[in-house]
């Protein structure tokens, strides 16, 4: 026969070779549709995400973190973040964000950037072979935009409390006999609301020429 074993052997070789590769550039494809699906996500997050190394140098961002800092992305590799991020403030003398890197926990942090309030949530990453928090090696940062939200909380907050001021100020009418004794507690219940020494009430005569401060 022309085909000896030897010849057969070399075939299922090559067979086995070329199943290995096809499998090889099935993973491969599958490996990279993968990427470019979380790629496509990532870039379609609507908060601000950046990935930074031990020093704090970005090494990945989406498109609405380098919406939130005026950059385009390719400019923004390398960068260092605290110098990217020079116009973002913390209101706390000591930051949160700050002593996750020494605590290697996450942290959260409200800070301010001209009228608008983030909140800065930073996940630091522990290489699996890291023994001291001075091993982290990564960081992912999530910035929020919460100033739409923190300015509706308020509004809820201030109007509960006149609310509760306008039940207090019914409740002392109600139980007092004399306009002087209720404008007493309504002067009372104003100072505390606007947090000001005193407040005064007058009250006008019939021809509303002369006030007289009866509280």
């Amino acid at each position: 026969s022309f085909f000896t074993q030897a010849h057969a052997d070399r075939l299922q070789a090559f067979a086995d070779q070329a199943g290995l590769a096809i499998s090889n550039a099935r993973l491969f494809q599958t490996v990279e549709a993968a990427k470019q699906e979380w790629e496509a996500s990532f870039d379609a997050m609507h908060d601000a995400v950046v990935l930074v190394d031990h020093d704090q140098r970005i090494m990945r961002a989406n498109l609405a973190f380098a919406k939130l800092v005026h950059k385009d992305i390719r400019h923004l590799i390398f960068q260092d973040l605290r110098t990217t991020l020079s116009d973002m403030t913390c209101p706390h003398q000591v930051c949160n964000i700050e002593q996750s890197y020494d605590t290697g926990q996450q942290a959260r942090c409200v800070h301010h950037m001209g009228e608008h309030t983030y909140e800065v949530l930073v996940t630091p990453v522990l290489p699996d072979t890291a023994e001291v928090l001075a091993e982290i090696a990564q960081a992912i940062f999530i910035i929020r935009d919460v100033t739409e939200a923190r300015r509706a909380a308020e509004e809820i907050q201030r109007r509960n409390q006149e609310l509760a001021l306008l039940n207090r100020i019914i409740a002392a009418s109600a139980a007092s006999q004399d306009i002087e004794s209720t404008l007493e507690t309504v002067c009372r219940e104003l100072a505390q609301f606007f947090r000001v020494p005193q407040s005064a009430a007058a009250v006008f005569d019939e021809e509303k020429t002369k006030a007289t401060v009866v509280a």
